[in-house]
């Protein structure tokens, strides 16, 4: 049974999703980036994307696929689309066109689309004798692509609908409990369809949750269901602000949000900060709002990254691969080399010009020849440049070629290892993070390569030539963004494009809403143009026509104009770029005639020409303009904090900064993986949790019981859908990482003989078990200073020793080493250790964190604090005399059996920390080597001019 709801904004949604309740509820929506946005996240949890059910049934059915999503699938349809080229040798010659290395993104995404509508290879007229690519090549090319990946045990992202359709018919017990709610869908591709009709047949119930376009003739959810839907009359505000040319629209945005803060705009209602803003922007165009917002001093935030081909990596690779086909020239190269990447603007761009060299051997021999620290820069460059291209020179696999790209951006003195040079200039601030963003996301991408490699049969060796492989790199760097920026708290948040579909802000900003950008024009591909989809279309496939693929980009303007709940703002400039005039939007046209019940008005801007810029000295109204002069300053924030946890007392003590940023302002940096170490370690320590709570109930049973309760509970882990335990961690069951989750079951079943062992020596021993206080319950506290010291350790064991005496044990996992936990610390350099301050001696000789949970354990004597550590399978830590050679076999060099000063050292630290709160300032502490692996460094700057050559192990 299928219910239909339909609503127009964010009031009527939350309004609709107050009325579900249920433990077997899952909401589904359109992508992970709708989670943020969606209305109640705090009270349901289980929001689900297509791929999450897909993995749910996979995980049902005890078989998964590995996902290939864009554009690793192009590795794949490379190899093809060569075989098959091959295949019709004498037509490719006829079509040069579909020999160009456009071609295959071409090819890529009609097949994608194929699939997304679940039109299958056999669907497709294929007539190998036709002239015609889209009857002989591009079947051909879609059936051996298939066929391949199904051999392969592969599957491509576009058909996981298709996939999990399948799926359900070898698990005929999925599901029938569970009811769906599908949320923010306007309309569904043909094979989301066929997926939502199989779950309606399965599912407790369907319930459809759509966005209402109040478009005529749209063949939105409700037709796909042949129902109807009634949802009140749209209503709403809209504003047109209009602008001459393009450049001054980012001026214009930004002046109108000044005036209307400093209360200016006393028409338009009382101004409801910054943070209740959203605007979005077209690609490219994201510089220059962002200047115009930071001189108007507008804080804004950007929510999602710019693609990898707009940043400094990207742009020089898309120059190596122009310059090394004409021999590096020599204005062309003198012009690379001043990039601040490079040797900076400092290089002597004449002189190099002068010499007249071409060719890198020539430019290394001219480059050696010179004097000054720019020369030096320039020949590290050149010489990085020649490592790098000699790679591409010759044919080398995807992950070797990807592997030269990670390895020219990490050259030592370049790149982010110029911080002589770039910290003189806060205005490349911005350009310096994106540079970090786009190293880091590269690295990701060659480490997920090697990691995909094993799983993409035979064409994991295939080789490319020059020319392929600099078109692999930039394809996927034009496909690839940059992680988001960290997001500052009272923002106008900036988009991309289309912002995520339920996003909802008070005040909405449509920047750029010209005929251009707004209009019922769409590209047809070569290969699926309207003659191709009409012919599919009598042979009973589902392919949007155009005309469907004009309407539906309607239907999304006007969703789009929803997303203000109180006012939209309409932005469009009067000019194009060549000063021609423009045309408003027949969309907004359409809108302007149907919308009987919005308000909609014109506000009149000052726009001509220079008069919206700021003037020679640099204000237009002083009491909202920033000032123009831009300055790098120290961060010392003051702020009250009266409780600190053993967990950070490292941080607060190693960098006060560090601390704050995440315990006081909750600023963290977001993650680009699809799973993060945070979400392994949270998964495990659950499962340990489970595990011990087991064990719990006969703490007299030998560890083979141990043993044998962690394997079970292992199997409920990876097998039980329906585990209440690991809800929770349902993303971390994704096909992509099944790798990553059976290599972890090495090292579970290890660490669980390590816990079986200790048990078994201890009870040997004539240790006796009283009880085990898990997480929930081992809450360590103590006061001192006016600071509350709080300590959750896993694991509080309170045994009885053979003399009689209650003695305990404190256990903690580790995902990792362990080895940066229990590491000594020198403190003599650090303004707050007044008790070592300028001797050899200020160092903590153990871990923090173990040492404050010795410190605040009260309950009786303690024996023992240690951490049990998954990659090793060792224990690191302090435990008394007595039971060492118990422990020992299993330890390692960090191990000591003193536990007074363990016990001396947390309450040092303790006191330490409570100079620093007093004091109430927060400095970086560049010293520190919490800066190797520091994941808000973005803020205090020291590690963007930086590589990290420590990876933090959690």
């Amino acid at each position: 049974m299928i219910d239909i709801l339909a609503y127009n904004n964010a009031s009527d949604l939350s309004r609709i999703l107050h009325t579900f309740k249920g433990t077997n509820l899952r909401f589904i929506i359109p992508s992970r980036k709708d989670k943020f946005f969606f209305p109640l996240r705090d009270a349901f949890h289980d929001l689900w994307t297509w791929n999450d059910i897909y993995n749910d049934i996979m995980r049902a059915s005890h078989s998964r696929k590995s996902v290939l999503s864009p554009p690793d699938h192009l590795m794949i349809l490379r190899s093809i689309l060569d075989e098959v080229l091959s295949l019709y040798r004498d037509k490719a010659d006829s079509l040069p066109g579909i020999k160009r290395a456009g071609f295959l993104e071409v090819i890529s995404t009609d097949i994608r689309e194929l699939l997304n509508e679940a039109v299958s290879p056999g669907q497709l007229p294929h007539v190998p004798e036709s002239d015609n690519p889209s009857e002989f090549l591009l079947p051909e090319v879609y059936s051996r692509y298939t066929d391949y990946l199904a051999a392969n045990s592969l599957l491509d992202s576009a058909g996981v609908y298709t996939a999990a359709l399948e799926a359900l018919k070898d698990s005929q017990s999925w599901g029938r409990e569970l009811s769906l709610v599908f949320t923010g869908f306007l309309s569904f591709t043909h094979g989301q369809l066929e997926l939502v009709k199989a779950l309606a047949d399965r599912c407790e119930h369907i319930t459809l949750i759509k966005p209402e376009a109040n478009l005529e003739h749209f063949h939105d959810a409700s037709s796909q269901f042949a129902a109807t839907t009634h949802a009140p009359q749209s209503k709403g505000r809209i504003i047109e602000l209009d602008v001459n040319e393009p450049d001054l629209e980012p001026e214009m945005t930004a002046r109108t949000l000044a005036l209307w803060a400093s209360g200016e705009l006393k028409d338009w209602g009382e101004f409801p900060g910054f943070d209740a803003i959203g605007l979005t922007v077209s690609e490219g165009r994201e510089d220059s709002f962002s200047q115009a917002f930071t001189r108007y001093g507008i804080p804004h935030n950007f929510m999602s990254g710019i693609p990898i081909s707009r940043t400094l990596p990207g742009k020089v690779l898309a120059s190596l691969a122009t310059l090394s086909t004409r021999s590096f020239p020599t204005y062309e190269t003198a012009m690379l080399l001043t990039q601040p990447c490079f040797a900076g603007i400092t290089f002597p761009v004449m002189s190099a010009y002068r010499a007249g060299r071409t060719g890198l051997d020539d430019w290394e021999e001219f480059l050696s020849g010179g004097e000054g620290e720019a020369f030096a820069d320039a020949l590290c460059a050149v010489r990085a440049i020649r490592k790098f291209c000699s790679t591409l020179d010759v044919k080398n696999t995807p992950v070797r070629i990807m592997e030269a790209f990670n390895d020219f951006l990490h050259t030592p003195g370049l790149w982010l290892n110029k911080k002589d040079k770039t910290a003189l200039f806060p205005e490349l601030d911005e350009a310096t993070r994106q540079t970090a963003s786009a190293i880091e996301t590269i690295e990701h991408k060659t480490m997920s390569l090697l990691e995909l490699m094993p799983d993409l049969g035979r064409v994991k060796d295939d080789t490319l030539s020059k020319e392929d492989a600099y078109n692999f790199l930039e394809s996927w760097c034009r496909n690839t963004n940059t992680r988001a920026p960290i997001q500052l708290a009272n923002s106008v948040r900036i988009f991309t494009g289309q912002p995520p579909v339920l996003a909802s802000f008070p005040v909405w900003i449509m920047t750029g809403v010209t005929q251009k950008t707004w209009s019922s024009t769409t590209n047809t591909s070569p290969l699926l143009g309207t003659e191709e989809r009409v012919k599919l279309q009598e042979l009973d496939t589902h392919l949007p026509m155009p005309a469907d693929k004009a309407r539906q980009r309607e239907a999304v303007f006007r969703r789009m104009l929803h997303t203000g709940e109180k006012l939209t703002l309409i932005s469009r400039p009067l000019l194009d770029d060549e000063g021609r005039p423009t045309s408003e939007s027949p969309f907004m046209q359409r809108f302007r005639d149907d919308a009987k019940l919005w308000t909609i008005a014109k506000h009149k801007t000052e726009s001509e020409g220079i008069n919206i810029l700021l003037g020679g000295d640099g204000y237009i109204f002083p009491e909202i303009d920033a000032s123009g002069k831009r300055e790098r300053t120290v961060p010392v924030i003051k702020h009250k904090a009266d409780t600190v946890g053993a967990g950070d007392i490292n941080k607060l003590l190693f960098c006060p900064f560090v601390w704050w940023q995440e315990r006081q302002a909750h600023i963290y940096d977001s993650s680009p993986e699809l799973a993060t170490p945070a979400d392994w370690g949270n998964l495990l320590h659950k499962y340990w949790q489970c595990v011990w709570q087991r064990y719990s109930v006969n703490l007299k049973a030998p560890g083979q019981v141990f043993m044998s309760i962690a394997s079970d509970e292992w199997k409920k882990l990876t097998g039980d859908r329906e585990c209440e335990s690991y809800r929770d961690f349902h993303r971390l069951f994704d096909s992509r990482l099944r790798r990553r989750l059976n290599s972890l079951k090495f090292r579970v079943d290890r660490l669980a003989g390590v816990q079986a062992a200790i048990i078994d020596g201890l009870h040997g021993e004539g240790w006796v078990h009283e009880k085990v206080l898990l997480e929930e319950n081992a809450h360590l506290r103590a006061s001192a200073g006016g600071v509350t010291f709080l300590g959750q350790c896993d694991r509080v064991e309170i045994l009885t020793n053979p003399d009689g005496s209650r003695r305990a044990f404190i256990a903690d996992y580790k995902t990792g080493t362990g080895e940066g936990y229990e590491a000594g610390n020198d403190i003599s350099s650090f303004w707050w250790d007044t008790e070592h301050k300028g001797t050899d001696s200020g160092y903590f000789k153990k871990g923090l964190q173990l040492s404050v949970y010795a410190a605040l354990f009260d309950e009786c004597e303690l024996s023992g604090v240690y951490i049990l550590a998954l990659e090793t399978g060792q224990v690191l830590g302090t435990v008394e005399k007595s039971v060492e050679d118990i422990f020992k076999p299993y330890t390692s060099k960090n191990f000591s059996t003193d536990i007074q000063a363990r016990i001396n050292e947390g309450a040092y630290a303790m006191e330490c920390a409570v100079r620093i709160l007093e004091k109430g300032e927060f400095t970086p502490e560049y010293s520190s080597k919490l800066c190797e692996y520091c994941k808000v460094k973005s803020l205090c700057r020291r590690g963007e001019f930086r590589r990290d050559t420590t990876a933090d192990e959690e």
